[in-house]
């Protein structure tokens, strides 16, 4: 029973290095993902970074995370869902910039507050 257990745990541990070894290469969608925002944006935004996820489901839906910012002020982020096989990635990039115009005024508003400290 024990020898079950054991086998079933290491083809597990298995899978999932495996799983992490074929996320963590760089992919064309990648690729594809910056070249989508620097021509949708008019070079406008940049990705800073990519999120692993290792949730399954993500997984198998092609769900992807990534942080975008602005090209002239890189405090100026949003979180960003895409997909890499639908059409536009599944992004808009109109409410990508309404959400960045939020997160510009969010993070004036701080620096407001900050610099007002006592």
């Amino acid at each position: 029973m024990t020898s079950v257990k054991s086998i079933i745990a290491w083809l597990f541990l298995l899978h999932v290095v495996m799983l992490l070894m074929s996320c963590s290469t760089k992919s064309t969608s990648t690729v594809k993902l910056e070249s989508w925002v620097e021509e949708k944006s008019n070079g406008e935004y940049i990705v800073v970074e990519r999120l692993l996820e290792l949730n399954p489901l993500t997984l198998i839906q092609s769900q992807k995370t990534a942080i975008l910012s602005m090209k002239n002020d890189t405090d100026v982020q949003v979180s960003v869902m895409w997909y890499k096989d639908l059409p536009d990635l599944g992004l808009d990039m109109d409410s990508i910039s309404v959400r960045m115009l939020s997160a510009q005024e969010d993070l004036g508003f701080a620096k407001t507050i900050a610099s007002h400290r006592i």
